[in-house]
């Protein structure tokens, strides 16, 4: 049986990283596959032991193995397709990133009806806002929403949903999601009055530039299609599935560490 020796109080504060190298390395992995990517590149920053552990084929196979059997429900991934190496598999094959939010913003101007009761000065403009929100689970589970709601006032009620163990909300409900190898990502989710289907394409890193959101792989993703289906049964059979325009821009992933 493995024992971690008694160090002072003083000596962890002044040498960050030291906890982890005194621990038997099946411990430091096991503290170590509980973090999701995000956070896993964030600590491997403040030691070298940390870098050197984070980056090795053990902890990248952790991640794939809960991250890939998750997203795309199967019960086995393939690594031979990336060379052998889990490693390069968490780099290249797509995944939704789940320490944050996607956001779609989309405006229209909406055309002014005049007529005797308008009272909407001459030379107005009425332009509508809207946005739609994705934060993954690594359970594969998605919360979703279409709302006005600006995403400094939806965040924090996401946060509450996610966290606080509160999953009632009045403009975001819960899904469920998967994610194919060559990134097209599917999510079901049910409002009270029907059932939604959504279809996003993974885009590849640098495709789209925005100076607020997150860079690196997997932080956008185009909008492909839109469906609703009162009935739930989207085989066509109750000729109920309604097809919806899709905007033209793309989701686009903002980090929180709140999520």
């Amino acid at each position: 049986v493995s024992t971690v020796p008694t160090i002072p109080a003083a000596d962890v504060d002044s040498q960050p990283g030291l906890l982890s190298t005194i621990l038997p390395p099946e411990l430091r992995h096991r503290i170590f596959s509980y973090l999701d990517v995000d956070m896993l590149c964030a600590v491997s920053h403040v030691h070298p032991e940390w870098t050197a552990h984070a980056a090795s084929e053990q902890s990248c196979r952790a991640l794939c193995e809960r991250i890939y059997t998750r997203q795309s429900r199967r019960s086995m991934i393939n690594v031979s397709r990336f060379g052998g190496s889990y490693r390069r598999m968490i780099h290249v094959r797509p995944r939704v990133r789940t320490s944050g939010i996607y956001v779609l913003k989309y405006s229209h101007i909406k055309k002014i009806q005049r007529d005797m009761w308008t009272e909407v000065p001459a030379g107005a403009v009425l332009e509508t806002v809207y946005y739609r929100y994705f934060v993954f689970n690594e359970d594969g589970t998605a919360l979703y929403a279409c709302t006005t709601t600006h995403p400094h006032e939806m965040i924090p009620r996401f946060v509450r949903m996610r966290i606080g163990g509160n999953p009632q909300d009045k403009c975001a409900v819960v899904g469920k999601y998967d994610v194919t190898r060559k990134g097209n990502v599917h999510v079901w989710a049910r409002h009270h009055w029907t059932d939604v289907s959504m279809e996003m394409k993974i885009l590849p890193a640098g495709a789209v530039e925005h100076e607020y959101s997150t860079f690196g792989a997997f932080c956008s993703m185009q909008f492909t299609r839109h469906r609703a289906c009162h009935s739930g049964e989207w085989d066509g059979s109750r000729n109920d599935i309604a097809e919806f325009e899709v905007p033209s821009q793309p989701f686009l992933f903002f980090r929180d560490w709140r999520l």
